[in-house]
């Protein structure tokens, strides 16, 4: 008999689910993929529906359903918190009391009654251990030390985890309010960037910058003697405040914020005024203590447990600069992490932990199936194309398809590009993307500017065959499983940059995601065929949706994108449509 286990992550950012059957990952799918809502932090019940429906399942045939924290546990913080701010935190207190009393407290009844199962069928799994599960368990590993750093679980925010075969055990921890994950999220907002969306463009400002302000934000969070990260809440306020994450004394120490609005790069690529430079220093000591206190964690996550073995998860690490810069000179051998760090992979944790646990005690081989999204049959997508009358060329098969893509590209055309499963995760990995040549940097610039509306700070990402990164790229093998999720940037070989101009940032380096044929055979031969037209074994990628907008999931949203879009051409599963219908 099948054993069905849904993992469920809502209520604070990144809703998702996952599926498991029998042990194996048959569909992982986050809300905002449905709703269009970016982030979006609602109970997931259309991607529960689809996923019980397109596994012609019932809510019945579920095992166990597993929330990927504890509720309670996470109530007592806020609770606790609040007392240890109070009077600051009156506001705050009463804002978090109707929230939780309205529906966060009774998740375990809510979800009862909304996917009509029997309550002792509902467990909760510790958010920190849905992380680490997420990443341990995925790997395939029988040892590894596991880090997870993120904003706060239930109180944590940090934790160090060591997995030996099918047992996951903490070693330690740092608890809220102290938070590296919340510490980069206040400063995203002192940068002018929305908190959860933005963080990833402090990273890309902070290669503008230098050590100018480093003695300043050094003061805000640092490492003791002992090396625990510690922050002076003088210039904080999301410990007691429901808006605002800085304090006054921020602005006195660095000066008033950026506006979203301010310009940062101008027309020429350079950091566009004074203020400009400031903000950018700036960026780059946030970014650089972030570095140095991954790496001195890293090291102790190494004496703690010093396997050669190092797994990753929780939202900073989606830092992939950090991950790269802090762990590169490194004792551990082989680093692991996934396309979902952050709250939606802690779904998939989740759901791991609770088929261990409850389930099977023996060691299994887990497929990480990261394209476990909707799908859909040529069938879907003509019937979608004539319901709207929309023109189209229909391809033989897909190395016909794959040709004619390359000949686009080559001729430098930019590219929709929807086949097969959606992406699991924050990033597109090559079946829901935007294509172009990877040396036109006039491309990159069309992309940010026109299609992205984007500033040109920020860059994109290559995908490149695997086997030919060390010709492009200085390849460091311990990153080799990062490397396939656009987890950790590359440096570019300086001989390499002119066929990267539009992929490699102003520092040199690159998020590059490491194509397989076995993971994903189409847009591996799509590189394939580029490589022997221009001798450039990679293709610049980023995600397919617009500003503001999530990634598109079904065919009538892909076309909808497009044709709002300044793309040229739409290659939908074995169809392409031209932008000028």
């Amino acid at each position: 008999m099948n054993k069905y286990i849904l993992g469920i992550s809502c209520y604070f950012h990144d809703s998702a689910i996952c599926l498991l059957k029998n042990g194996q990952i048959i569909s992982a799918v986050q809300e905002e993929r449905f709703t269009g809502i970016k982030n979006d932090s609602s109970f997931p019940y259309r991607s529960i529906e689809w996923c019980l429906k397109k596994n012609n399942i019932t809510s019945s045939d579920l095992t166990y359903i597993v929330f990927y924290e504890k509720p309670l546990k996470k109530f007592l913080r806020v609770i606790n918190s609040s007392i240890d701010q109070f009077p600051a935190s009156r506001k705050y207190f009463v804002s978090q009391m109707r929230l939780w009393l309205s529906e966060k407290m009774w998740t375990k009844t809510n979800i009862s009654k909304r996917l009509n199962v029997d309550l002792k069928k509902i467990i909760f799994c510790q958010h920190h251990l849905s992380h680490a599960s997420s990443v341990y368990y995925n790997s395939n590993l029988d040892d590894s030390t596991i880090m997870v750093s993120d904003g706060v679980g239930e109180d944590q925010s940090f934790s160090i985890w060591y997995g030996k075969k099918n047992l996951i055990t903490p070693l330690y921890e740092i608890k809220y309010p102290h938070s590296l994950g919340l510490f980069y999220s206040t400063m995203t907002s002192y940068l002018g960037h929305n908190v959860n969306n933005g963080e990833n463009k402090v990273m890309s400002m902070s290669a503008y910058g230098n050590d100018g302000t480093y003695k300043n934000i050094s003061k805000i969070i640092k490492l003791d003697k002992e090396n625990i990260f510690k922050q002076n809440f003088k210039y904080f306020s999301y410990q007691h405040s429901i808006n605002e994450s800085y304090s006054k004394n921020l602005l006195k120490l660095l000066g008033e914020p950026r506006s979203s609005e301010d310009i940062f790069i101008n027309d020429r690529g350079e950091v566009a005024n004074s203020e400009a430079r400031r903000f950018a220093n700036i960026a780059f000591g946030t970014q650089k203590i972030t570095e140095e206190i991954i790496k001195k964690k890293a090291e102790l996550a190494y004496n703690l447990y010093p396997s050669k073995n190092l797994c990753l998860s929780g939202g900073v690490h989606l830092n992939c600069l950090a991950n790269f810069k802090a762990l590169k000179d490194s004792k551990f051998e082989n680093i692991y992490s996934n396309n979902y760090s952050s709250d939606s992979g802690a779904a998939v944790g989740a759901a791991l932990w609770a088929w261990k646990k409850q389930i099977s005690n023996q060691r299994t081989h887990i497929v990480q199936n990261i394209y476990s999204g909707p799908r859909y049959s040529s069938q879907q997508v003509e019937e979608t194309l004539k319901h709207f009358n929309y023109k189209f060329i229909l391809f033989k098969d897909f190395n016909e398809l794959i040709d004619d893509a390359t000949h686009e590209l080559n001729d430098g055309k930019i590219i929709a590009w929807f086949q097969d499963g959606l992406e699991f995760g924050k990033r597109a990995l090559g079946n829901r993307s935007i294509l172009a040549r990877p040396d036109k940097q006039n491309l990159s610039i069309k992309i940010n500017t026109e299609i992205k509306k984007r500033e040109l700070y920020q860059p994109f990402a290559a995908s490149i065959l695997s086997h030919k990164i060390n010709d492009f790229f200085y390849r460091i093998k311990k990153f080799d499983n990062s490397y396939k999720f656009m987890n950790v940037v590359a440096e570019a070989r300086l001989e390499k940059i002119n066929q990267l101009a539009g992929v490699v940032h102003v520092d040199k380096t690159s998020r590059i995601q490491a194509v397989n044929k076995e993971d994903n055979e189409l847009f591996f031969n799509l590189i394939q065929s580029f490589y022997s037209k221009t001798n450039i074994p990679a293709i610049l990628n980023t995600s397919f949706n617009l500003k503001g907008e999530t990634i598109v999931d079904n065919p009538v949203k892909a076309i909808s994108t497009f044709l709002r879009s300044k793309c040229d051409f739409l290659y939908l599963g074995k169809f392409k449509i031209n932008n000028d219908l």
